[in-house]
């Protein structure tokens, strides 16, 4: 059981409730586009303000963690959208739809990097919202009838489609801020984590 003692939660949303949790303050400015330009004091733990100033992205690491927290057996596309990869694209596409809705809506440009409460309410609203979504129950993933099943593809192909789609750009966000040229071997790199 996670103590209610807000000194001792960590808020990174990376942390699921299983995992020993150690709040520091944490001083971080977003820069994104739903940006609001304060400067917010987060609760994290050392393991987590080191993950944070190393990955330029943290969605992507924190929601493929999701994924394989709702359903690690998961591990290749059902039939349906093996055979097409324009459907695969359009699921993509409407999954970051998805997120900036909940984002716009619900909890900011801070989600799922920070969460607020210590039960986490944010996180599993997210994910139940994704799993119960009945465009992507009936227009991508008719075909896979458990839905943590569902939204952990979706979820594992967001991840994938936008690790690609970095890929194929001139440059990429560095941690901390600036950009950077691509390198050949980085691009490879890219595409091999993309495949996973």
């Amino acid at each position: 059981m996670v103590s209610e003692d807000l000194n001792s939660f960590c808020q990174f949303g990376g942390h699921d409730s299983k995992t020993p949790r150690a709040g520091h303050q944490f001083y971080y400015e977003w820069k994104g586009p739903l940006k609001d330009n304060t400067l917010h004091i987060w609760l994290m733990c050392e393991q987590c303000a080191l993950i944070l100033l190393k990955h330029p992205d943290p969605t992507m690491a924190i929601l493929y963690s999701w994924a394989t927290e709702c359903d690690d057996a998961a591990k290749q596309l059902p039939e349906l959208l093996r055979e097409d990869p324009m459907r695969q694209t359009k699921l993509a596409h409407y999954v970051d739809i998805f997120l900036d809705n909940i984002r716009k809506k619900q909890f900011g440009g801070r989600f799922p990097a920070f969460i607020r409460d210590i039960n986490e309410n944010e996180k599993e609203y997210f994910l139940q919202e994704l799993e119960k979504d009945i465009t992507i129950r009936g227009n991508f993933l008719h075909d896979v009838e458990e839905g943590a099943k569902r939204r952990t593809i979706a979820l594992k192909l967001w991840v994938g489609c936008m690790t690609a789609a970095k890929g194929t750009r001139k440059t990429h966000n560095i941690a901390g801020g600036g950009q950077e040229e691509y390198t050949p071997e980085q691009r490879e790199a890219s595409f091999k984590e993309a495949d996973k």
